[in-house]
């Protein structure tokens, strides 16, 4: 059961990412902030904190097309020296830039994917910028070197922190999303886990949950009993990554 749930949220996340049609509009890093307060006022303690910034490249009707969309797009980033990962045998693929010589610490990785939507491809670039520490202002100043070689039209926040016991997560999760002035949208709750989706009115982000309601943040919860310590992942609109 639980790898059927687990193989469910995978297969959500990736239609998310990948299908959806709905724009995701960041607000400049608030939401993140928003979580580093939270975090702080819940005695978080935050180990890291990611940004998935992601933009369409369009549609190709051809691998050969697709060929050139991907080579076209590596002559925009003059500070990625080395490309991997392609393979013209198979149908979805995906092509990472090796970063170098970029005045922003933050920005980690930038990667081209592609996959076979019935009769055309569909391509996006992706950038990963990743942290321990909310630095607004090293942030923005990223954001504008990124704007000098592609538009951003989608940000996923994630932050991630552990708390050094057994939380009720229940609790901790309706004091967390009161403290967000968020609304409970729907959830998945197991033993030592405990996933929550919530709608908070005041972001500009949205995207449809499973039952069609609209979210923009995600809570996952999972104790390690062997370490007594609760980890937790905030997400916005969703959590992009495995938690």
């Amino acid at each position: 059961m639980m790898i059927k749930q687990v193989f469910s949220i995978l297969v959500y996340l990736f239609f998310i990412i990948f299908y959806s049609i709905n724009h995701v509009d960041g607000n400049n890093g608030m939401e993140l902030e928003k979580m580093m307060d939270v975090a702080h006022k819940n005695n978080i303690t935050t180990t890291s904190w990611q940004v998935y910034m992601k933009t369409k490249l369009g549609n190709a009707k051809d691998i050969e097309e697709v060929y050139e969309i991907v080579e076209s797009t590596k002559l925009r980033f003059p500070f990625v020296k080395e490309w991997t990962g392609f393979d013209r045998k198979i149908h979805h693929f995906t092509i990472e830039g090796n970063i170098s010589n970029t005045s922003s610490k933050l920005l980690r990785k930038i990667q081209i994917y592609a996959y076979k939507n019935d009769d055309r491809y569909q391509l996006f670039l992706t950038l990963e910028a990743t942290g321990d520490k909310w630095d607004k202002k090293l942030y923005e100043s990223m954001l504008r070197e990124i704007e000098m070689y592609t538009d951003v039209e989608d940000e996923y926040y994630i932050l991630q922190g552990f708390v050094t016991k057994k939380l009720d997560m229940e609790e901790s999760a309706k004091k967390i999303l009161n403290d967000f002035q968020a609304n409970y949208v729907e959830g998945l709750n197991e033993d030592e886990f405990l996933s929550i989706s919530a709608y908070n009115s005041n972001w500009q982000s949205r995207i449809p949950s499973r039952n069609d309601k609209n979210m923009n943040l995600q809570l996952g919860f999972r104790y390690n009993s062997g370490l007594n310590k609760t980890n937790i992942t905030m997400g916005s609109p969703i959590i992009v990554s495995e938690y």
